[in-house]
């Protein structure tokens, strides 16, 4: 089949369409209109402005409560508009093999496929079918074969992120802050340039906030899924070859698999943290360590990393 590759006027007409608004505001709210007029809205972004957002108070779990953040149209419509002027270098930055939660999707289009964004305003429209299943059946596919499985999942991400952190994850710490201070190298000239303008973006989006993105846009989707693939490349690197362990997340929710309980907190907390410590000096994580037996009884143990 052939696939047609989500391209920049595509991508902006859906992020302006789709991922403007989250899928918890109610749907007698739409930013249809703000898609259909793309090439308007694109003509008059002339730099980028610090607004303040709309919040809104939605159900979680509970009696716990979401706060989901519409932020001012402009504001990001600049967003969206950088991000597609460097479409092939964000669409690079925002892959990993390990994730079930990619930030685009293939879809059936006639007689091909056609990639578009994967967030759920995008599947009701184009009537896409839910991953549910083919994520759970990727996930006891990698667990083959181990006997323990630990669950790791970051506590408030969205306000653990910071936009600093954007350049921490593609450079590691160090030479960010180098990079920062003294100017970055030729070779990384401009993903350093791209970066920059991105943190500063999306931090306009809340009013120049220095510490996490807003709940709500897709942009600060897109954002996170950038800083956890690059966790990700880190985890099945040189970690994860020393431990041998396994991996799948999604979104902000990992499943590591193990035939040993041991060295479960020298995996992902202390040789993590030696080794790159911008993974989690901003994440704050809870695990659940659990395995079960060979009649599949749960047996589990709780862990603070």
């Amino acid at each position: 089949m052939d696939l047609h590759k989500l391209g920049q006027r595509s991508f902006n007409r859906q992020m302006l369409r789709y991922g403007y608004l989250s899928e918890q505001v109610p749907e007698c709210f739409s930013s249809a209109s703000f898609g259909d007029h793309v090439l308007e809205v694109m003509k008059i972004i002339r730099g980028h402005v610090p607004c303040e957002p709309v919040t809104l108070s939605t159900y979680k779990t509970g009696p716990s409560r979401r706060i989901i953040s519409i932020p001012n149209p402009y504001a990001y419509a600049a967003t969206v508009k950088l991000m597609g002027d460097n479409w092939k270098m964000l669409r690079d930055q925002a892959v990993s093999e390990n994730s079930l939660s990619r930030i685009i999707y293939c879809r059936r289009y006639h007689d091909g496929l056609a990639e578009a964004l994967n967030n759920e305003q995008t599947r009701l429209h184009y009537k896409s079918k839910s991953t549910l299943v083919k994520n759970v059946k990727a996930c006891m596919a990698a667990s083959l074969g181990f006997r323990y499985r630990l669950k790791v999942d970051i506590s408030s991400c969205y306000d653990s992120i910071n936009p600093r952190t954007l350049f921490w994850a593609l450079f590691g710490r160090e030479q960010a802050e180098r990079f920062i201070l003294h100017g970055p190298s030729a070779k990384a000239q401009a993903s350093f340039d791209f970066a920059k303008r991105l943190a500063k973006s999306v931090s306009f989006q809340s009013n120049d906030r220095q510490n996490g993105i807003m709940t709500g846009p897709y942009t600060s989707r897109i954002f996170s899924e950038i800083v956890l693939s690059c966790i990700d490349r880190d985890l099945r690197g040189a970690l994860g070859k020393r431990y041998f362990f396994a991996f799948r997340r999604y979104v902000d929710d990992y499943r590591f698999s193990r035939r040993s309980k041991r060295y479960w907190r020298d995996t992902i907390s202390g040789s993590t943290i030696q080794r790159q410590p911008w993974i989690f000096i901003h994440l704050n994580l809870f695990s659940r360590c659990g395995g079960a037996t060979r009649r599949y009884t749960p047996m589990r143990a709780c862990a603070r990393c």
